[in-house]
């Protein structure tokens, strides 16, 4: 998708680089939140010349919360020219870490530094889907027990702005995940070899020579 911002030349921005400029500075660098500033920092090359807004977020509240995403978002060039209508649009979302741990050593919760904030989720939600999305997936590969608690807010927030959420270490809402029966019964019914998903090439690459090597062997030729 190509924006035009003012004073600049136009650029390519993907939805995940929004996302990620949204989630980033929504959760924002806290640098005092407790006993410790927040030893983790942006990577400064993850997202090219993406453009991010960085703001420290003290008021988890709302109407707070929304009005410095939106302006955030506003000075970075709006959200109107990277959500389109009917967009498939993911929010990654981090939940990575302990609360015991981030207490101990930092001396504030973890919703409130290292994890993304439930209210961040439904505030850039709702916008995502006022912009026009016709579909908001929340992902992420850990913390399943911190989505399904109510103290925490994930699933309410989720629900809130009609978004479904998936376990990316689960197969669903996916097919073709090998499991042993799956595999068993493909062997058996006469196949070299079992490919699951994820595809690695590599695995691919050998397991075609192997099975191209097999059947010149079963023809007598070299």
């Amino acid at each position: 998708m190509k924006k035009t911002y003012p004073g600049k030349p136009e650029k390519t921005v993907s939805r995940r680089q929004f996302i990620y400029t949204g989630a980033a500075g929504a959760a924002a660098l806290l640098t005092s939140c407790g006993k410790k500033s927040n030893p983790s920092g942006p990577d400064n090359g993850a997202l090219g010349n993406a453009d991010v807004a960085l703001r420290k977020i003290t008021d988890y509240s709302y109407s707070s919360l929304k009005r410095t995403i939106e302006n955030m978002l506003n000075n970075i060039g709006g959200i109107s020219g990277i959500i389109q209508s009917g967009d498939k649009v993911a929010m990654k979302i981090n939940l990575t870490g302990g609360d015991p741990w981030v207490e101990n050593q930092m001396g504030c919760r973890a919703e409130d530094s290292i994890w993304t904030h439930s209210a961040v989720i439904r505030v850039i939600g709702e916008l995502v889907r006022d912009a026009g999305a016709g579909q908001i997936t929340v992902v992420e590969s850990g913390g399943e027990g911190v989505i399904q608690d109510p103290r925490f807010g994930y699933l309410a927030a989720i629900s809130a702005v009609g978004a479904r959420y998936i376990n990316l270490n689960g197969s669903a809402p996916y097919s073709g995940y090998a499991t042993l029966p799956t595999t068993v019964e493909t062997i058996k019914k006469g196949s070299y070899h079992f490919l699951a998903k994820p595809l690695q090439l590599d695995e691919l690459r050998v397991t075609i020579k192997n099975a191209l090597e097999q059947k010149k062997m079963q023809l007598g030729t070299k």
